[in-house]
């Protein structure tokens, strides 16, 4: 059985980070590069862009409870072509606007 890791609190630098890469895709679509828990290399053109995301669903009389933003070192994005995936911020190896 491999032994897992202990999860470290974000620091503060870290969640400053991950703020400024959620604004950054928040605006626009960005390439990514990051390291897969398998260890594989992977690129996808991603974003938090309300004009590029796909539309949310309201279903009638449910009403849904509002909840803090959980700090987390995942980064959920859309993916161009794929839909939603993400991707842990320790594992970001390159970050640029696609050609």
């Amino acid at each position: 059985m491999a032994v897992k890791e202990p999860v470290l609190p974000i620091s503060l630098v870290e969640e400053a980070l991950i703020e400024g890469l959620k604004v950054l895709l928040s605006r626009e679509i960005l390439s990514v590069s990051f390291n897969k828990v398998d260890g594989t290399a992977r690129t996808m053109n991603c974003t938090l862009n309300p004009a590029y995301l796909p539309p949310i669903e309201v279903k009638e009389g449910v009403e849904k409870a509002v909840t803090a933003p959980k700090l987390s070192r995942n980064i959920k994005v859309f993916v161009i072509g794929e839909g939603w995936k993400s991707f842990n911020s320790d594992t970001l190896t390159s970050l640029s606007r696609p050609v």
